[in-house]
């Protein structure tokens, strides 16, 4: 509903979304060019009716109920507890108590559970295919200068509606995908905190450009971890603390995240081939976009050659894996955790 003074309330906003119809010289034209690209990749075939997912009412529990039992039957996902007892990284809040804020974080991990194993249910498709459909959307979400936490939201959506399915083909994926951005486009309201915000609690330690030049690392790698299925064996909260500890170190990682090195060790490991893989290809020129202000273009979700680099990285997959069984059993450029003896409450430093 439109209220007076435009300009008021348009500062009280919260939505984000960008003017496509304003911004982009031809929207429609630039759509027709990504559909055509996912159809050569996915293929193309008539549509079935028969298809059409069953039970999509019962896609997501609402985030606006904190103790949730419901269990979906298709889906052979269990609740996974990491570190019940974390201390709270957040700030003091204004707006809320802290503690309150934190604890209904971490039950979100508890309450939308994530199934590793969901392509099992469905035989037709191929982690290949799940990898194309993510990279598509990335590509969408440039378009329309969709922000990072959205496209994650969407990849979310999409995880956890397929654990509830069976025998999806191939065809639906794309509408499911495209569906998925959609409601995580409409939920999506939020503004981060301003990066001189950011800087500003460093006291210091940081400036606004190294912010921006670790956050563009570690958002690369969460862009190329997220194209392998695989990752779906970790909660998020552990993804971005493996990713931050893989850039800066197991202090700033325990500090902002309250995780312990136990906690994330699997995950780190795991992330080793695509750390790799990021750090040979090396950062990438932040790109500016027609009406985003220069501050917030860090929060625009891009679109590279994703899937290029997530064939490298299973390729150093495979290659560490082999040199693990010739050799050491322990990924190459991660060092071991020290014995039970020496061990320190910081966890590891990286080489």
């Amino acid at each position: 509903m439109k209220e007076d003074g435009g300009a008021e309330f348009s500062a009280r906003s919260r939505k984000r979304k960008a003017n496509v119809a304003v911004f982009l010289q031809d929207p429609d034209e630039e759509m027709a060019k990504i559909d055509r690209t996912a159809r050569d990749q996915c293929g193309s075939q008539p549509w079935d009716n028969n298809a059409v997912c069953a039970d999509p009412c019962s896609l997501i529990p609402t985030p606006d109920k904190e103790d949730d039992d419901r269990v979906y039957p298709n889906s052979t996902c269990k609740p996974r507890i990491i570190a019940p007892s974390r201390g709270s990284p957040l700030p003091v809040l204004s707006w809320a108590n802290r503690e309150e804020v934190w604890k209904i974080m971490l039950n979100k991990e508890k309450t939308y559970l994530r199934d590793q194993h969901f392509l099992e249910q469905h035989p037709l498709l191929q982690p290949k295919m799940r990898a194309i459909l993510l990279d598509w959307l990335m590509e969408v979400c440039e378009v329309y200068k969709l922000h990072r936490e959205t496209f994650y939201l969407a990849q979310d959506f999409f995880d956890r509606y397929m654990a509830t399915q069976e025998n999806v083909v191939k065809t639906l994926l794309q509408l499911i995908g495209i569906s998925s951005l959609f409601i995580a486009a409409k939920l999506e309201e939020i503004y981060p905190p301003k990066l001189h915000q950011f800087a500003y609690v460093t006291d210091g330690a940081c400036s606004g450009d190294e912010i921006l030049t670790m956050e563009l690392m570690i958002m690369k790698l969460l862009d190329l971890c997220v194209l392998d299925v695989d990752c779906l064996e970790f909660p998020y909260g552990i993804l971005a603390a493996s990713a931050l500890y893989h850039f800066s170190s197991s202090e700033l990682m325990q500090k902002v995240s309250g995780y312990q090195w136990c906690d994330i060790e699997n995950c780190v490991k795991w992330m080793v081939p695509f750390a790799m893989v990021i750090r040979e290809t090396g950062s990438s020129k932040l790109k500016h976009f027609r009406g985003v202000a220069d501050e917030d273009a860090h929060n625009i979700q891009t679109h590279r050659d994703s899937l290029d680099l997530l064939d490298k990285a299973r390729a150093k997959k495979a290659m560490l894996s082999e040199q693990n069984r010739a050799s050491s059993p322990l990924p190459s450029g991660l060092l071991t955790p020290p014995q039970s003896g020496k061990k320190q409450s910081s966890g590891p430093e990286m080489a």
